[in-house]
């Protein structure tokens, strides 16, 4: 719904990198998030609104990022088969971490929290930053990258459609273990609501993990099936890395959606 409060979880901008997400000017981040919830069309109609302040989630959200360009995915599973939980995948844009902190300090934010928490509450959460500016274009543009051996991604892109290209996915994925952790990675969609804009209803979210730096791997990731539907020139290859709190950091603090 928000970021409760992750200022203590601050990316490290040493770290090897050919584009760090850190704008010093602004200081903001492009952040991913995944977690589980019980039931996505609940959660999509939480997503939404209405928040503290009379604001819907749009509103709300654009309080601290760039929310025309915020993003939500989901697993494609259905509860009977994922056991009642579904995956979702919320990708936000020029993140401002203090901003955020700050807007959800509030007697308001924290009632709204608890009725949320009772109809949705997340669980397995994790943070990942983005560590570019703009994405590249190409799986080809990863040769660029320097002093890494491998590094997990999140492949945006607009597609024909996708439960289709999901269902291409999953049952390549036993091919795909030369150049990425089959047991880790997964293609995910667009939930059945409405939460992304509608130039982006028919765009999947893609993450790969260990993919290794090597041109046999990158050559393969290039290659287009055209049987999956995917639309030319609409690839986002954003690298991803897992952000975790120092130790001290208050864990019912965590970053939320």
């Amino acid at each position: 719904m928000c970021i409760r409060d992750s200022s203590r979880a601050q990316p490290d901008d040493n770290a090897a990198t050919t584009s760090p997400s850190h704008n010093p000017e602004h200081d903001r981040f492009h952040l991913v998030l995944t977690f589980n919830v019980p039931s996505i069309d609940i959660f999509c109609k939480l997503y939404n609104g209405p928040y503290p302040q009379n604001m819907s989630g749009a509103e709300w959200r654009q309080q601290y990022c760039d929310e025309a360009r915020t993003l939500v995915h989901y697993d494609g599973s259905s509860s009977q088969e994922n056991r009642g939980m579904n995956m979702v995948l919320n990708t936000l844009f020029n993140v401002d971490l203090r901003e955020a902190a700050r807007v959800v300090k509030c007697d308001e934010w924290k009632k709204f929290m608890e009725e949320y928490n009772e109809h949705c509450l997340e669980t397995d959460r994790i943070v990942y930053k983005i560590r570019q500016n703009k994405p590249f274009t190409a799986f080809t543009h990863l040769t660029k990258v320097c002093g890494m051996s491998q590094v997990n991604l999140l492949l945006l892109v607009q597609v024909q459609d996708p439960l289709t290209y999901k269902i291409k996915f999953d049952q390549n994925k036993e091919q795909s273990a030369s150049y990425c952790n089959t047991l880790l990675s997964k293609c995910l969609v667009p939930p059945p609501a409405s939460t992304n804009s509608t130039t982006n209803a028919n765009m999947v979210a893609v993450m790969l993990f260990d993919v290794p730096l090597t041109g046999h791997a990158i050559e393969h990731l290039e290659c287009v099936d055209e049987s999956v539907g995917e639309i030319a020139g609409t690839r986002q290859v954003w690298i991803i890395e897992e952000l975790k709190a120092p130790p001290a950091a208050n864990q019912s603090k965590r970053p939320a959606q």
